[in-house]
């Protein structure tokens, strides 16, 4: 299935976001994000009577803005981002969404001012310990999902050169292959991947590793994309083409693909999933 995120339509809320996607017939949406609506169990119900509907990461925006954040050594944050999971994967189960995807974590508490930017160099966390933590926590909201009848993804981490640059070392987890190997073996089997193909792109290059390589050994935890492009350097949510460099190496037979894009006009909207469908071989 193709998805199109509200998360691009970053001025406006989730609804606003919606009706501009139905306005050319599209009934599948990822919601991401957004400006925050007090009233969203009232205007998701609305949404779900004629859309497909699956939530990502920073959905329902909460009133006061924070950064998901399972393996921050700050508890307040920890403990914030795990209740906003599990209010998500109980909003999933309630409305009979079977995925909810959510970011891989930090190693350090970025300002949300920060998020998409070049953030301030920072001390880091200790990596082993925010695994093990990250892991633990994985692990505890994934026996939550299942109960609900969720089942839970991960999205690759990005790491810019800016960023790569700025803090001397990867403040982040899971933008490499051996990072995201170890997370999904060691997370049990109801916590798949989403790929995000530009955060990919831009890892591999910063960090001089193979993105091809990356999706064949990551295949078999791969549930999800979220596509877009760009020109390797930042995560810029550029459009996507013919001539993308993943088409050939992607799994072509999954029920979830979201189109992850900057559109800079309503058309863009169409023509971008008519592109998908096409590369897609969808009927």
């Amino acid at each position: 299935m193709i998805y199109i995120s509200t998360g691009q339509f970053f001025d406006l809320n989730f609804v606003k976001s919606a009706q501009i996607i139905n306005s050319y017939n599209i009934k599948n949406i990822e919601l991401s994000c957004g400006k925050y609506i007090k009233n969203y169990r009232k205007q998701i119900n609305l949404l779900a009577k004629n859309n497909n509907l699956i939530f990502h990461n920073y959905f329902p925006r909460p009133k006061k803005d924070f950064v998901i954040n399972l393996c921050s050594e700050n508890k307040d944050i920890r403990n914030k981002s795990f209740k906003h999971i599990v209010k998500c994967i109980k909003l999933c189960s309630s409305f009979n969404i079977k995925f909810f995807s959510f970011h891989a974590g930090f190693l350090f508490d970025p300002s949300i001012s920060k998020i998409g930017k070049t953030y301030d160099s920072v001390k880091l966390f200790d990596k082993k310990k925010s695994l093990n933590t990250f892991i633990q926590l994985s692990n505890k909201l994934s026996k939550i999902a299942k109960t609900n009848n969720v089942k839970l993804l991960i999205e690759n981490n990005v790491i810019s050169k800016s960023n790569f640059l700025k803090f001397k070392k990867n403040p982040f987890l899971m933008t490499d292959i051996k990072d995201t190997l170890y997370i999904m073996s060691q997370t049990d089997q109801n916590i798949g991947l989403l790929t995000d193909l530009a955060h990919l792109k831009i890892s591999a290059k910063t960090l001089n590793f193979s993105k091809v390589n990356f999706l064949k050994k990551t295949m078999k935890w791969n549930l999800g994309y979220h596509l877009s492009d760009n020109k390797g350097m930042e995560d810029t949510n550029d459009k996507i083409h013919l001539n993308s460099w993943f088409w050939n190496y992607i799994n072509k037979k999954l029920n979830y693909y979201t189109l992850e894009v900057k559109f800079k006009n309503k058309n863009d909207i169409l023509s971008q999933y008519k592109l998908l469908k096409k590369k897609l071989s969808y009927a």
